[in-house]
């Protein structure tokens, strides 16, 4: 049960990540989509990103944290951008560096509802049940207070990530981890990408809480 929440977790959490440039170019919710690039940056935070994305989809977890880090540099506390990088650390098995760039990342009230979500699964995985409590009492406050101006959609994306982290939080204790597995236990390479690919074609069609369960 752990094990298929950890997987569920992360790879909903990159569907988002690959709807979030669209979002950005839009401006929703993020300062990618307005802020100006500092002059003397060596790339432009928007394709930075997109090119952080592109790895992502290819698995290619170093490069994808090159290209956030970039983006970063131009934008150091944007929370999509520090999400993403995240998520990188994570599939890159860089734990401890993933932890502390998702706490970075939830300090943007604007970050992706991942954010929360994949903290609390890392403060899980790390024995820190306190904090991923925090993690599922922080995204229960965002969804009460998620009004019409708010939307639908990020109600949407809240609610899933709450309903996702306390599933993690009340499943039954794992086994003791293999000292030499890092990172989080995927299903078999088939599964996962008929898994992933039916959740983005959810995401596409702003189905959200189906792309969700289309994970579990």
């Amino acid at each position: 049960m752990r094990a298929s929440i950890k997987f569920a977790g992360l790879a909903a959490a990159c569907c988002l990540l690959l709807g979030a440039p669209l979002a950005l170019a839009n401006g929703g919710g993020s300062s990618m989509g307005s802020t100006p690039t500092p002059q003397g940056s060596r790339e432009d935070p928007t394709a930075a990103y997109q090119a952080g994305v592109a790895a992502m989809r290819a698995e290619n977890y170093r490069e994808a944290i090159r290209h956030f880090r970039s983006a970063r540099r131009s934008l150091p506390n944007d929370g999509t951008i520090n999400f993403a990088l995240g998520l990188a650390y994570n599939g890159n098995g860089d734990t401890d560096e993933a932890r502390q760039t998702l706490e970075r990342a939830v300090r943007d009230a604007n970050a992706p509802a991942g954010a929360w979500l994949q903290l609390g699964l890392i403060y899980l995985q790390q024995g820190n049940r306190d904090s991923a409590v925090a993690q599922q009492t922080a995204l229960a406050g965002k969804v009460a207070a998620c009004d019409a101006a708010c939307g639908d959609q990020r109600r949407a994306q809240l609610q899933a990530a709450h309903d996702q982290l306390t599933q993690a939080l009340t499943a039954p204790a794992a086994p003791p981890a293999d000292p030499a597995t890092t990172g989080w236990n995927f299903p078999s390479v088939e599964e996962g990408r008929a898994a992933y690919a039916e959740a983005v074609g959810l995401i596409n069609q702003e189905r959200f809480t189906e792309a969700y369960a289309a994970l579990e």
